[in-house]
């Protein structure tokens, strides 16, 4: 399991280094990419709260 996990974070892992931020839609099974970064995240969330 650990080695699985650590080949799919390899593939998910952006250039920088950094990991997208995802939700996964359990009734549905589907995953959804929210942002590439955790700062464009951060900006999506300030966005939406003004």
């Amino acid at each position: 399991m650990k080695l699985m996990y650590g080949r799919l974070a390899d593939k998910l892992k952006t250039t920088s280094g950094e990991f997208p931020i995802m939700c996964y839609d359990l009734m549905n099974g589907i995953i959804d990419t929210y942002a590439l970064t955790f700062a464009e995240f951060f900006e999506q969330l300030i966005d939406e709260r003004s």
